[in-house]
């Protein structure tokens, strides 16, 4: 399928150095190309035609590249519709015979809508590449090549990012920065991944000379003057993170808006009293879509039920009903469904916002009211905590106190269970010495005890040694008794025997 690359990126993004390095990886830019100058010695890489149209398209809308408060919405249908058939043509002159091509404008950040439906109705893919820059840099080149001022610099480069990113999320991107692009051979792998070509770091980093960036600056340097919104964004771009899309989305609203006012502003500051009575005779020449009270309801009677006002009946309902807000309208057949956007319709707008920012004002004032009791509050609440912090602080510092009395105790009684522990060591060493005697006492018992029962066997002999003997004494003194009362002698024999017998023992 025919896949067409849009480059979406602010003027002086390095949009031309992208353009130069998808050309060497073999994307078509078609025939014609804006010719190189002193502004892009290399080349723009942007095709003629397309640049052509871009213009015509802002210069028919009253509006031009540098317009940050462009509206492509503000296109009538039928402009745009031919604008598109437009579009076609050229796409389907320039690539016809081309698989995979590029189209390179900054425009086209703005303008995207016409040559995305110009593609879907040639059935034409679609996929984007966002270059991102420092703002600060862009802006410093604005300031030498078109004498910017750095503010309004930075709010073109804020429209072409929150319009590009906004208007491209229905397909592939790749982001990419332009100092990466410069510096890192990944970078260019990426890019060569995206767009499915094959990598020629030789030829590219030839193309691409880091001499070629004059101006450098460091995201570090934005003010905090800055709205904040567009701080955000700028956050956003230096870390290339663009998922979140409810804060993109609050971004884009807010800045669109604040472009509004700004305009509707200026258009009053110009003209004057809005509501001085020239003004009011000359609006049905000078402005369309002025609506003239009198005969908007002499014309409509249907409104007579209306309890609003006829301009608020126009331009909520009546203009894109076609009806006529004035005589001349009616009188010329003007089609004010397709008339663009007056100074009265803007004017008109421009008092409902400030309106609903009356009473968005009145509503935060309300608030504001409420915080500050809610502040006062709060003070009370911090008070009565610092009083109890305070009081904590005394408990903390007496529970201090006491912790190190505690300490010095534990100290102390550290070195008591120290000196205990010594102690029952040294009595444990008096205890396994005496566990020594004792088992030598034991053992000196046990050979007592040996012994005794030794001797009581030996005594038991004796004993029963001496009581033979006693019997035989008992023998021998009965012998003697009876010798005695015979007188024989030879009864005297056995007592010699036996005295003989002790003697021998």
């Amino acid at each position: 399928m025919k896949t067409a690359y849009f480059i979406l990126g602010m003027h002086r993004s390095g949009t031309s150095a992208l353009g130069g390095v998808l050309n060497i990886l073999g994307l078509d830019f078609g025939s014609e190309l804006m010719p190189a100058d002193e502004g892009n010695p290399k080349g723009y890489y942007e095709n003629m035609a397309i640049y052509s149209l871009n213009e015509k398209i802002l210069m028919e809308n009253n509006s031009s590249w540098d317009d940050y408060a462009f509206d492509i919405h503000s296109i009538p249908e039928i402009s745009f519709d031919r604008y598109v058939i437009e579009a076609q043509e050229i796409l389907k002159n320039e690539f016809e015979y081309v698989e995979n091509f590029a189209i390179k404008d900054p425009r086209n950040c703005m303008l995207f809508p016409i040559w995305e439906k110009a593609c879907k109705n040639l059935h034409i893919k679609i996929k984007v590449i966002i270059p991102l820059r420092n703002p600060l840099e862009v802006a410093k080149s604005l300031k030498k090549r078109n004498n910017f001022p750095y503010e309004k610099s930075l709010l073109l480069w804020s429209r072409h990012i929150l319009s590009a990113e906004y208007y491209s999320r229905s397909y592939k991107r790749h982001f990419l920065s332009y100092d990466e692009m410069l510096s890192k051979n990944q970078t260019i792998k990426k890019l060569a991944d995206f767009v499915g070509k094959k990598l020629k770091p030789k030829k590219i980093r030839s193309f691409l000379d880091i001499k070629i960036k004059h101006n450098r600056s460091d995201f570090k340097n934005l003010s905090g003057h800055i709205p904040s919104h567009i701080h955000t964004l700028i956050k956003i771009v230096e870390h290339k993170d663009f998922s979140n899309k409810q804060t993109l989305d609050h971004i884009y609203k807010e800045f669109i808006y604040s472009m509004r006012l700004y305009q509707v502003g200026n258009m009053i500051e110009k003209s004057g009293e809005e509501d001085s009575a020239e003004k009011k005779m000359l609006e049905d020449i000078k402005d369309l879509l002025y609506v003239d009270p009198d005969f908007y309801l002499r014309e409509y009677t249907d409104l007579q039920q209306y309890t609003g006002t006829p301009e608020e009946h126009f331009f909520l309902y009546g203009k894109k009903e076609g009806r006529y807000p004035n005589a001349y309208t009616k009188a010329k057949q003007i089609d004010t469904i397709h008339t663009p956007a007056s100074q009265s319709e803007r004017l008109f707008f421009f008092k409902q916002e400030s309106e609903k920012l009356t009473d968005m004002l009145a509503t935060l004032e309300a608030t504001v009211a409420q915080k500050d009791e809610e502040i006062a509050t709060l003070q009370q609440q911090l008070s009565d905590t610092n009083e109890a912090i305070l009081s904590l602080e005394a408990a903390t510092a007496q529970k201090d106190e006491e912790i190190t009395r505690k300490d010095e105790e534990i100290a102390s009684l550290q070195q008591q269970l120290s000196d205990t522990n010594e102690t029952i060591l040294s009595l444990e060493t008096t205890i396994v010495k005496k566990d020594e005697n004792i088992t030598r006492k034991d053992e000196e018992i046990a050979s007592l005890q040996q012994e005794l029962s030794t001797l009581k066997v030996t005594l038991e002999e004796k004993t029963n040694e001496i009581r033979e003997l006693n019997q035989n004494i008992d023998n021998v003194v009965e012998d003697l008794a009876n010798i005695k009362e015979s007188k024989c002698w030879i009864y005297t024999k056995p007592i010699r025997d036996l005295q003989k017998v002790i003697k021998g023992n």
